[in-house]
């Protein structure tokens, strides 16, 4: 009997790698995207912080200017890594449209060597069964012949 072989084991093992390289982009962008969302919650976390008062204490003038110019200065801050944010986000969703076809086009080779593997099995076993009633109908012939020959 011949053993299955899928013609197209290599396609196969290089789209399987492209999912995997897909999976390790795709993961790379969202750590990325997490450190960009953690980091303006720690900006954000310090503009409220700039701004707490505490009772009792005054507040002179250069004092309060000064807070207010850094206040400006973290809100450009923050709103320069928002929009990092933002396109890293596009990043992301590229990254997992890339993914999704390339395990797309591995479950597509993976069908395809399932249905092929099907096929050769059925063939295999339609010629065993041939073979079998090809030696069954000798068997019987001779039989026969046997049994005319010796009455």
């Amino acid at each position: 009997m011949k053993a299955f072989r899928f013609t197209l084991a290599q396609v196969l093992r290089f789209r399987e790698w492209t999912e995997a390289e897909a999976k390790k982009k795709l993961a790379a962008e969202q750590s990325v995207r997490l450190a960009l969302e953690t980091e303006i919650q720690a900006l954000e976390g310090g503009m409220q912080e700039l701004w707490k008062v505490e009772a009792g204490v005054p507040v002179d003038c250069n004092s309060r200017m000064q807070r207010l110019e850094y206040s400006r200065h973290l809100g450009y801050v923050i709103e320069d890594k928002r929009a990092e944010s933002e396109a890293q986000k596009l990043k992301v969703e590229q990254a997992s449209t890339v993914l999704m076809r390339a395990a797309q086009e591995r479950k597509s080779l993976e069908k395809l060597r399932e249905r092929q593997k099907q096929r050769h099995y059925k063939d295999q076993g339609r010629r065993t069964a041939a073979q079998l009633d090809e030696v069954s109908a000798n068997f019987v012939q001779r039989a026969a012949e046997s049994s005319d020959e010796n009455p």
